[in-house]
């Protein structure tokens, strides 16, 4: 019986995923649409974010690297990667805020678990970081600056 039912499920699968296949460009079939002199149809799949996508772009003070999130199927990542070769260099796990680079290194920036934290990306894993907040701070406390050059403070934050 278990049997039956995996391969019963396992053909409507594809009987599924045949149909959408061979549904995915059919034209308009009402006769005004046929005839009307108008752009295709935008199929409504089309709206839908594509889960490989990739976003939130960050690039580094030079340009020379990027950082992004990417959505796979598996999960979310922070991908940096080379600009001129696409290479990717480092995956940090979803949940940093805050991302930005370092002013003038190629160190990445963002805050984890309420401190903020500086990252080598060719040394990605998580006892690499530096931590750059004193303490923990709270939720009440909001950013309010980034450090722009070296001179500059971190990041300044101040009580909401």
């Amino acid at each position: 019986m278990k049997k039956f039912l995996i391969g019963f499920l396992v053909v409507v699968c594809s009987l599924i995923a045949t149909g959408i296949y061979v549904t995915r460009d059919i034209q308009p079939t009402h006769p005004v649409l046929s005839a009307s002199d108008l752009p295709r149809l935008i199929p409504t799949r089309a709206f839908y974010a594509d889960p490989r996508a990739a976003f939130a772009y960050r690039a580094s003070f030079d340009g020379k690297y990027v950082s992004h999130e990417k959505a796979s199927l598996l999960g979310r990542n922070i991908v940096v990667q080379e600009v001129d070769t696409g290479k990717e260099i480092a995956k940090f796990p979803i949940g940093l805020h805050h991302i930005r680079w370092h002013p003038s290194k190629h160190l990445l920036r963002f805050i984890f678990e309420g401190h903020d934290w500086e990252a080598n990306p060719f040394e990605p894993e998580q006892e690499n970081w530096t931590r750059t907040s004193p303490v923990r701070l709270s939720g009440g406390w909001t950013k309010k600056q980034i450090a722009r050059t070296d001179e500059m403070p971190i990041l300044t934050w101040g009580r909401t």
